[in-house]
């Protein structure tokens, strides 16, 4: 499109209302003096290292994922006498810098997580070493969420932020070569093409970017990072700027916790983009679940005039887990869009590489391009949990009727599109022109053997029934036990979702609530106290070193298996935290033991709270809980052992709530019982076998114990990757 054609067509949407309002679809707009869009690991990384070796005063780090030994320059050797691994850089740079402070900010993981990244980084003496850098994990967020933010920050001057985190796995340069052999972890482990983007702004937005990592960081229990006076200039030399002085929208999700209310300006922006879109929507992103962005655009298709919206996905995530869950939702809701494009409006398409397997492309992205109007780069998934239940940070530029923004953007977006077409920016640029179709463009293009194909589903019919609904395996907002205990106790008025009950409701007759009362009772009191260990001072008697002192009285007793089991059913009478007694029972005994008394206490526990729940029954709970309980009782019971195994395996709700609600809603014993058994144990192993090879370090730090420590690693290790392939296997099969 010629300068004055995008122009005009730019002077259409002046009369529109701004896409990026501050307290509605954004948390502020901060001007940037320059910003670039950094597309794929090779040009984050590179300018993230000059950016490192140039700080003066703070460098704060926060991440989902983080490896201290990944190469930041694979295949290169810089001779500026810098090191290229991020530990090494790390302790250089604040070795010559004595006013230098590193704060480092790890999501405290999932368990299921373990196999995939490096294992405890905050052991890892040269950081523990030096007094300026300060690593901290953080789980401060509710269950089953995660810290997702993907924020460096360099002497408030200079702020990076997209969907890369500084880890192994993730470097690659835009041609995305078979077996490059410079993609290789920092264990030697070759992996396949992996594409992302990442956005560098400076000026008041990287300080605005600064306050939130630092409220971050507080929040996790770290001291107060003072901020840096009269941060002076320091954007990289070798990276060329796509924006000049341009407001930057910065949208969060936050969740709510510890009595902060919800923040859900990534879901808003999303959608107000896609109500502003006309000609063309262009969407890169990792995952593809969520309801509202779904009904979103299944309304834009059904509409008589609308955008083209293109999509560019993997067609396989990553792993078993999340193939039988997010690649399961993912296409549920792509066949939904699909019968809902009447006009043939809507296209999905896969990165196909020569010499390279489908499956083996990874789309880590996390982009949306609206017209020549609006970009945007985060962390965000069009997922559920990345509206409500993840901590996300979103960056997006509007045109604002400036023209060379609008060309900014459109530049941008063909740069990226050229990449995956195996051409020039100007050649996508004079296709969308020629035909005035992004999806025709694209097809015309796509002749080379590097090239963007049709979508293809790799998810098997028979995982698609098996597997629950998507709100259930990817939820939109924290299911914790004290919104559990509100959905049991609210009145129709207080919660509206409890209308769908209403004719049920009426038939009750008042002594029918008379006795149901105490199973009322007795299920908010489970939610309550599951609530209490984690939002009140009962929390500090959940600490394992008290817990440790007061189980060292009775280990060595040869009742200690029953006192272990009976701990873990009082334990789940209380919803004392499962975890937490896990973790103690692998710390007191050795590793083949301490597992098989867990997994006894965690079977014994689970069963008692399934038959409570049991004589309870469906009823009460469907009528106090609301559709959504209704929903999930219903998939528990039509899908048995899987739903079971992966409901224990995605943290939905408190280990003690999920027991007692799965006895209510009528499920099996034998499939109870061998969900919780699959599901529980590769966590509980991984629990009691590293974490009491951890706890030995901790105490006594000896060639020997650090050896048992990498020794149990290699072990779950070992017996995770020969699971997957199991379960790929059985898949295919």
């Amino acid at each position: 499109m010629a300068f004055s054609d995008r122009q005009s067509a730019l002077q259409t949407f002046l009369p529109a209302p701004p896409i990026l309002r501050p307290g509605e679809t954004c948390w502020r707009k901060e001007r940037a003096h320059r910003a670039g869009v950094l597309i794929d690991a090779e040009a984050y990384f590179r300018a993230l290292r000059s950016a490192i070796i140039a700080a003066r005063r703070s460098i704060i780090i926060l991440a989902w994922e983080l490896h201290t030994r990944v190469d930041l320059l694979p295949g290169d050797d810089p001779d500026d006498g810098w090191p290229k691994t991020l530990e090494a850089l790390l302790r250089m740079v604040v070795k010559r810098r004595p006013e230098l402070q590193v704060h480092v900010l790890l999501w405290d993981f999932s368990v299921i997580y373990a196999f995939e990244r490096e294992l405890v980084p905050t052991l890892r003496l040269p950081w523990k070493a030096h007094p300026r850098i300060q690593m901290m994990t953080d789980n401060a967020h509710p269950p089953g969420g995660s810290q997702h933010q993907k924020i460096v920050v360099i002497d408030d001057c200079l702020a990076f932020c997209g969907g890369l985190d500084v880890t192994s796995g993730r470097w690659d340069t835009n041609l995305h070569i078979a077996d490059d052999p410079r993609r290789t972890t920092p264990d030697g482990r070759a992996y396949g093409p992996f594409h992302d983007v990442q956005m560098m702004v400076d000026g008041p937005a990287a300080r605005a970017l600064a306050t939130i990592a630092r409220e971050r960081w507080i929040r996790a229990g770290g001291s107060p990072i003072p901020p840096v006076s009269r941060p002076e200039p320091c954007w990289p030399d070798h990276v060329r700027a796509d924006f000049r002085e341009v407001d930057i929208g910065i949208a969060r999700t936050d969740p709510p916790f510890a009595a902060r209310p919800a923040v859900r300006e990534v879901e808003a922006l999303y959608l107000a983009a896609l109500a502003a879109a006309r000609r063309h929507v262009y969407v890169e992103n990792q995952y593809f679940t969520s309801a509202t962005i779904g009904r979103a655009i299944e309304d834009s298709l059904q509409a008589e005039e609308g955008p083209e919206i293109v999509m560019v996905l993997p067609c396989r995530n990553t792993g078993w887990l999340e193939e039988t869950t997010m690649g399961v939702g993912r296409s549920r809701l792509l066949r939904r869009l699909r019968r809902a494009d009447r006009y043939g409006r809507f296209a999905v398409f896969n990165c196909e590489l020569p010499g390279v397997a489908l499956d083996e492309v990874k789309i880590h992205s996390k982009l949306m391009v609206i017209d020549d109007r609006l970009i945007r780069i985060g962390s965000s998934n069009l997922s559920n949990r990345s509206m409500g239940l993840d901590t996300e940070c979103d960056l997006a530029i509007e045109a604002d009727g400036r023209p060379e923004i609008a060309n900014g953007i459109l530049r941008v977006r063909d740069r990226l599109l050229a990449e995956h077409l195996d051409c020039e920016p100007e050649d996508v640029a004079a296709a969308v022109a020629s035909s005035g179709s992004l999806i025709q463009a694209i097809r015309m293009l796509g002749v080379r053997p590097r090239r963007l194909g049709p979508f293809h589903d790799m998810v098997p019919e028979l995982l698609d029934r098996l597997a629950p609904s998507t709100e259930v395996i990817d939820p939109d907002q924290p299911i914790t036990a004290e919104k559990l205990a509100y959905r049991l106790l609210a009145t129709e008025q207080d919660d509206p979702c409890r209308k769908g009950f209403r004719k049920d409701a009426e038939r009750t007759h008042r002594g029918g609530w008379r006795r149901l009362f105490p199973s009322i009772l007795l299920v908010a009191g489970i939610a309550g106290l599951a609530a209490a260990w984690t939002f009140t001072p009962l929390r500090e008697i959940a600490d394992i070193g008290s817990l440790l002192d007061w189980a060292e009285t009775w280990r060595d007793s040869a009742l200690a298996p029953v006192y272990v089991v009976l701990a873990f059913v009082a334990g789940g009478l209380i919803a004392f935290p499962v975890t937490l007694l896990i973790s103690l029972t692998g710390a007191l005994f050795p590793p083949f033991w301490g597992f098989l008394y867990a997994l006894a206490g965690v079977l014994m526990s689970s069963i008692l709270l399934f038959l409570m729940g049991s004589a309870l029954g469906r009823r009460p709970l469907q009528r106090l809980g609301g559709r959504w309980l209704k929903r999930v009782s219903e998939r528990l019971a039509q899908r048995g052992v899987l739903s079971v195994v992966i409901v224990r395996t995605v943290p939905v709700a408190p280990f003690s709530v999920v027991n007692f609600a799965a006895g209510a809603m009528h499920i099996r014993l034998r499939d109870f019982v061998l969900g919780t058994v699959l599901g529980m144990a590769p966590g509980t192993f991984a629990l009691t076998v590293l974490g009491g090879q951890v706890a030995e370090v901790l105490q006594d730090p000896t060639p020997a114990t650090i050896g048992g420590l990498a020794g149990a690693a290699i072990l779950v290790t070992a017996l995770a990757i020969g699971a997957d392939r199991w379960l790929s296997q059985r898949r295919s099969g």
